[in-house]
């Protein structure tokens, strides 16, 4: 199992690649909003929606959405970060208090919506800064850090965790795993500026050094546990199957959506 989540990553991180550096705004626009598609069909099973045809039509409907506010408003990514913020706060106090309140995760319309927020600043964020001069910077940097702390934190928790972080939601999950993800995700983000720094002049200063990957990785976790309370709400082990030994897209991305907003306003501040 480890073997083939090892060969998924560096497949997906190798496409990851080769969509920043070669793809046109046309390619990668098609890239992460086919990316999202599949997100969002795979959202619309934790909503509760069983019929293929209905989870289609939801999968439609939200995507046009999202296309539609991306040639239609302008201006408002600052505004979206900092809500999606909050939305994620708002999130981690909900897991927090789980199962408290767990009959809101039975609502389908309610979870309809949240796949809103979930979603949608992510892929409106990365690609609205297309353009930018070191948006392959930006891009690379948010998976490879998101990438690092879930990699310190497996490891870490795996062989060293002893005390549970959410137990209700995940009762794999522990703390010794969220200090090992911390600290993989700062020495990442430190060798990745440094290289940065000495090619183009871009590097994060000594406190965004501690200060971005803390948040990078308090969000990602957050983002992990949420997908969890809702499976484990709706007695799923994974979101899908398209990924070996990953489970679906929304596995492997729960964390970077989380992370996006928090990572893209970081690099706004601090670059």
């Amino acid at each position: 199992m480890l073997q083939q989540r090892i060969l998924t990553a560096f497949f997906l991180f190798l496409f990851l690649f080769i969509a920043a550096f070669y793809f046109n705004e046309l390619l990668f626009f098609l890239f992460l909003t086919a990316i999202t598609t599949l997100a969002i069909w795979e959202w619309s099973q934790l909503t509760g929606i069983a019929s293929p045809a209905a989870r289609a039509g939801y999968s439609v409907i939200v995507i046009g959405l999202f296309v539609l506010a991306y040639f239609f408003l302008s201006n408002i990514l600052p505004v979206l970060l900092l809500l999606s913020l909050c939305f994620w706060v708002l999130a981690f106090i909900l897991i927090l208090l789980y199962p408290a309140f767990s009959s809101v995760w039975d609502k389908k319309i309610l979870l309809a919506l949240i796949g809103l927020p979930v979603l949608f600043p992510c892929w409106y964020g990365l690609l609205s800064l297309r353009e930018e001069a070191d948006f392959i910077y930006v891009f690379i940097g948010l998976f490879l850090l998101v990438g690092a702390a879930d990699t310190g934190a497996y490891f870490a928790g795996k062989y060293l965790g002893k005390h549970k972080l959410a137990v209700r939601v995940s009762p794999n999950k522990t703390w010794e795993g969220v200090a090992g993800g911390m600290l993989c995700c700062i020495a990442v983000t430190y060798l990745y500026s440094l290289i940065q720094s000495e090619q183009n002049e871009i590097g994060f200063s000594l406190p965004a050094l501690i200060l971005v990957p803390f948040l990078v990785t308090s969000f990602s976790i957050t983002g992990d546990l949420f997908e969890s309370m809702l499976k484990r709400n709706r007695n799923l082990k994974d979101s899908g199957n398209l990924l070996p030994g990953h489970g679906g897209i929304l596995d492997r991305i729960d964390g970077v959506v989380a992370a996006a907003p928090v990572y893209l306003l970081s690099m706004q501040i601090f670059v």
